[in-house]
């Protein structure tokens, strides 16, 4: 079946001499002269990509982007700029808006097919990966998922049922214990269903964006109190809040909050669960080409090249090493949701480990008005 290819160009000589050559490579070659044509063709057409100058009259290219992204049936589709020789600025904002590519004008008719045919092939892969990615979720999540829930739901029901049924022989401190088992089962109960549900939201946008980075318009002021607020929060929550060091500076962040709060303090977790008690987790931050980048460094148990190597893959999902050996509890789905997290912005992810420490470092966008 044909592919449809979009091209908005309001050179009209040259928009002809482009679909003339498209359609005799056996595409389906449709023209519009700016972009708020190309919006009215894009609903009635679903075109497989679309290729666009970004200087045009009514409505420009980057414009034109905004609009499609917008939309979710268009979410996923490669975009292709044109544009003229030396306009850096011109790519650099479409690029920042989800632009899958960009040529220099004038275009090389045959470098323009090569490209598109490229792009059609790279977006055939990732809908494939995203299928077979699914697929493993899912029978992960049929392997763990209900042990995982029984686990922290057995600790209430069994602390708040021997508090029921012997509450008048019961000491003060003995039921002021058996509370404190509901409260723990209960936070972690809420804690996997939180990482699911946001997994969930996170991964659907991916999904329609075609992995594209999305784009926030709001600043996420005050990065280094919201994530020293988070990092000691962590630690309180497993009684180590004297084992938490923080060292981080200030920036404004092009991501939302309630993403850079769960990706850091999953990754803090994980340095506390995995280090000895009264050993110190190093928690820094460090500006990297546009990026503020949140090192986390624990002195626990290290990691091998192939584990580093695997965790390193593309959004490998729900990894979890030795679980046997180290009776590990959870779903290994706090470092996917991260990773998640981190390609919904086009961010940095990176692990350097040893056999004495690791360091797992995360980066979102920084924000630049």
């Amino acid at each position: 079946m044909k592919k449809t290819i979009l091209l908005v160009e309001d050179n009209e000589r040259l928009r002809k001499n482009m679909l003339f050559m498209l359609n005799r490579q056996d595409f389906n070659a449709i023209g519009a002269v700016n972009g708020k044509e190309a919006l009215a063709l894009v609903k009635e057409h679903k075109p497989d990509l679309i290729v666009s100058d970004i200087m045009m009259p009514d409505m420009d290219g980057h414009a034109l982007l905004t609009a499609l992204r917008a939309m979710e049936t268009m979410l996923s589709i490669p975009i292709i700029f044109l544009t003229a020789k030396g306009s850096t600025n011109d790519i650099r904002i479409g690029m920042l808006l989800g632009a899958d590519d960009y040529l220099v004008k004038p275009v090389d008719l045959e470098e323009l097919v090569k490209v598109i045919n490229t792009r059609l092939e790279k977006h055939k892969r990732q809908q494939q990966n995203l299928t077979a990615q699914t697929e493993s979720v899912q029978r992960h999540l049929m392997a763990v998922l209900p042990h995982e829930l029984r686990t922290p739901l057995s600790g209430i029901i069994g602390a708040a049922t021997l508090i029921q049924s012997d509450i008048a022989n019961l000491s003060k401190a003995e039921i002021i214990e058996l509370n404190e088992c509901i409260l723990i089962s209960a936070h972690r109960l809420a804690r996997i269903t939180e990482n699911f549900l946001l997994y969930g939201k996170v991964r659907m946008r991916l999904d329609k964006s075609d992995f594209v980075p999305i784009v926030t318009e709001m600043p996420l002021a005050n990065a280094e109190s919201l994530l020293r607020e988070v990092a000691e929060s962590v630690a309180g929550g497993v009684s180590r809040i004297h084992d938490i060091e923080i060292s981080l500076q200030d920036a404004a962040l092009r991501a939302e909050q309630v993403h850079v709060e769960r990706a850091v303090s999953e990754i803090c977790l994980n340095a506390l669960m995995f280090s000895p008690m009264q050993t110190k987790v190093l928690v820094a931050s460090r500006i990297l080409d546009g990026l503020y980048v949140v090192d986390i460094t624990n002195l626990g148990r290290g990691m091998t090249e192939e584990q580093i190597h695997i965790v390193k893959q593309p959004l490998a999902t729900f990894v979890q090493f030795d679980r046997g050996y180290f009776e590990q509890q959870g779903t290994g789905l706090g470092l996917t949701l991260t990773r998640c997290i981190l390609a919904l912005y086009g961010g940095y992810f990176d692990i350097v480990s040893d056999t004495t420490q690791t360091t797992v470092s995360i980066g979102f966008p920084l924000y630049e008005a």
